[in-house]
């Protein structure tokens, strides 16, 4: 007997677990207005040590959605807008990828790239002087 994964296994975890979000299709649906969906959304860190003793830190943020609930899927260059639920921070991201492997079928994970503010100011990068790097008048002997 077949297990119906989506509906029997998958639909209670996101009845629970999957707080709001909004996508704006500009690579799966160009053209198209932004929608209301839902995902379970997490970000994992991984901490690796290396030889030397120095640590390195880096984090993977994903969004599982249940495929089910879309006519589109989303794709690679979409928009996702996460509000705050549940005193959670989410944020604003653009899809890097997508994957559908390491479940039984009918959840697709996207893996997500934060977008965050540019440092740029009128078209150019506004850099301070290192404190390190400040000049010094040096008497001569």
């Amino acid at each position: 007997m077949a297990i119906d994964f989506p509906h029997s296994v998958y639909l209670p975890s996101y009845e629970a677990f999957a707080r709001p979000i909004t996508i704006t299709p500009v690579a799966s649906q160009p053209g198209v207005a932004a929608y209301a969906a839902r995902g379970i959304f997490d970000t994992q860190k991984t901490v690796v040590e290396a030889l030397d003793g120095a640590l390195y830190s880096d984090s993977k943020t994903i969004l599982d959605i249940l495929a089910p609930e879309f006519a589109v899927l989303p794709r690679q260059g979409d928009l996702l807008s996460i509000p705050l639920h549940a005193d959670v921070r989410g944020g604003e991201f653009v899809v890097s990828d997508l994957s559908v492997e390491g479940n039984a079928g009918g959840e697709v994970t996207l893996r997500l790239r934060r977008i965050t503010q540019s440092k740029f100011v009128g078209g150019a990068l506004v850099l301070g002087a290192p404190t390190f790097g400040r000049p010094a008048l040096w008497a001569s002997p």
